[in-house]
């Protein structure tokens, strides 16, 4: 009889408690790959964002402990331009704005001249761009538009005041799916501020990380109150996101944790109720190795079946949460392959973690003492 043949009858002597200990560590799988997965994903999706704008380089000051805050003078923009190697010096508004009317607590605001060019390269699926001199006019993200109702034509609240929708854009990126974007000297009204939140910087060789590296350098020898960043660096560098991956990280443990248990208590309970087989296989030549062999086998296999179920579970979860109005416009739908593999190793440390102990207590077993064993 064939290895996986035995490990695998063994496990079904008991289909139900096989089924509950599947089930049990598939949510622990679900809960790292999905959380792990949503993290990762705001991650990529940012990265995605800035690289579809073709920006290499982030400006903000120093020590900025919350990203949004206003802390730059759109008068610097005449000095970075005029660093060598710089190609474009974009000045951009960002802040988090909540719509209760709407049940929505964490829209991306963003504020860009209006010949910008980050502007000019949106899709709009309905009605027109922005154009100089507008005010209190704005356009929206499809998911935007979506969980709002709004339309070219009709008002938002926002900032106590109200603005226009002029049009509606579609973008590969989930974050400006989910925006609000006005003319920038129009969101500086608004905010009663005549700063900005950073600079977006495009190289004029951007193929070359040292190139890039080099123009970063420039930009803090400039100003010694200025950071730089990479857009990987900077994105990696953004506190929520590293709050939101230690936030999952941590949830995911306490899951895992469980996970062990009960795996260690399903092989405890597997090589409790076969101590007398396993007495017969030791004394028909079975070595302690092979004993090991199959405990940690039937624990593989289980652990195989709830990565499966697992990994699926959190695909599907995070498709569901992409399409609530509440969280649309900041999760996007999938999971990463390598998100996928780190929740299958996962799944495979937790069940060699809880089939170790059980497999060498049965491996220690004197074929006579577990023969008479009842």
């Amino acid at each position: 009889m064939r290895f996986v043949t035995i490990a695998w009858r063994n496990l079904f002597r008991r289909p139900l408690r096989t089924c509950l200990t599947v089930c049990g560590l598939s949510v622990a799988v679900a809960a790292v790959v999905a959380l792990v997965g949503i993290s990762d994903g705001f991650q990529r999706s940012y990265i995605d964002l800035l690289s579809a704008r073709h920006v290499d380089l982030i400006v903000q000051r120093v020590g900025t402990g919350i990203r949004l805050n206003r802390l730059l003078n759109p008068k610097l923009r005449g000095p970075l331009l005029a660093l060598p190697g710089v190609h474009e010096v974009l000045p951009a508004q960002l802040d988090m704005v909540s719509m209760p009317e709407f049940d929505l607590s964490s829209v991306i605001a963003i504020g860009w001249e209006t010949d910008s060019r980050l502007l000019k390269r949106l899709h709009f699926i309905a009605g027109r761009t922005l154009a100089a001199g507008d005010r209190r006019h704005a356009v929206i993200g499809k998911v935007l538009a979506d969980n709002t109702g709004r339309k070219p034509g009709d008002k938002l609240p926002l900032y106590g005041d109200e603005v226009e929708i002029v049009g509606v854009f579609e973008s590969p990126s989930v974050y400006e799916n989910g925006a609000l974007i006005m003319p920038l000297a129009e969101m500086q009204r608004l905010m009663d501020t005549k700063l900005i939140t950073a600079f977006s910087i495009s190289v004029e060789h951007p193929e070359d990380s040292d190139a890039i590296h080099a123009v970063a350098r420039e930009i803090e020898a400039l100003d010694p109150t200025l950071s730089a960043l990479p857009i990987a660096d900077f994105v990696g560098t953004i506190r929520e996101m590293a709050l939101a991956r230690a936030v999952a990280w941590a949830v995911s443990a306490i899951a895992l944790l469980v996970g062990i248990i009960g795996m260690l208590n399903t092989m405890a309970m597997s090589v409790a109720e076969r101590v007398c087989e396993i007495g017969v296989l030791r004394a028909i030549g079975w070595k302690k190795q092979r004993v090991v062999t199959i405990i940690l086998g039937e624990s593989l296999l289980l652990s195989l079946a709830a990565a499966a179920v697992g990994t699926l579970t959190a695909i599907a979860l995070t498709r569901f949460l992409s399409t609530l109005p509440q969280t649309s416009g900041l999760i996007r739908a999938g999971v990463a392959p390598a998100v996928m593999l780190e929740g299958l190793l996962v799944a495979l440390l937790v069940g060699l973690g809880g089939a170790l102990y059980p497999a060498f207590w049965a491996a220690r077993l004197a074929p006579t003492d577990a023969m008479r064993h009842k």
